[in-house]
């Protein structure tokens, strides 16, 4: 068979070099960069998941295509599987921290804004790092340095070895001993 319709002029010092690839083969690349973006689209996850992952795409992946199945398969366990007396004290429940953990510089980031906003506790802190409590029963109100036991309704202030009682009735009544509260300051109560 003559091939004379297939001639190429080359410059001078050029040298011809047939592609790697053929046509068939890049049609191919493209319909599986095509097929992998579709699926993505099907299961709300970005694109860049698998062409260009980083840290905050998977966490991008995790919370939109990852959690939601969860929280549907969670949702019909608890709809199906629970008599309606157990629905009120029980549900089934998936633990997603380890999937979207992140860093230890933004947990921590994160719990100190939660400590420091009064969200929460330095022992549920350390329950979510599996670290044993501390044992500390106390919110504190500002000053850094006012405790409060919402148990036994006292305000304890360290720097002064004072305490207060402000359960209802009996206003800022002064509670002092040599600890300056039952069972002293820093212990649960």
């Amino acid at each position: 068979q003559d091939n004379t319709e297939s001639c190429i002029v080359l410059n001078n010092g050029v040298d011809f070099k047939e592609s790697s690839a053929s046509a068939m083969e890049m049609q191919l690349n493209e319909n599986k960069r095509t097929n992998g973006d579709e699926i993505c689209r099907l299961f709300n996850l970005p694109g860049a998941l698998f062409s260009n992952p980083s840290a905050d795409i998977y966490a991008a992946a995790v919370k939109t295509g990852v959690v939601p199945v969860l929280r549907a398969f969670e949702s019909a366990l608890n709809r199906d599987l629970l008599l309606e007396k157990e629905k009120k004290s029980r549900y089934f429940s998936f633990d997603t921290k380890e999937l979207l953990r992140g860093d230890i510089e933004k947990r921590f980031r994160a719990y100190a804004t939660a400590v420091n906003a009064n969200i929460m506790q330095i022992d549920e802190v350390r329950k979510l790092e599996d670290l044993p409590a501390l044992g500390l029963d106390f919110i504190r109100l500002g000053l850094q340095d006012v405790l409060y036991n919402p148990k036994s309704k006292q305000i304890y202030t360290p720097n002064t070895g004072k305490a207060a009682d402000v359960s209802e009735g009996k206003g800022w009544e002064s509670v002092e001993d040599e600890s300056g509260i039952e069972g002293g300051p820093l212990t649960a109560m």
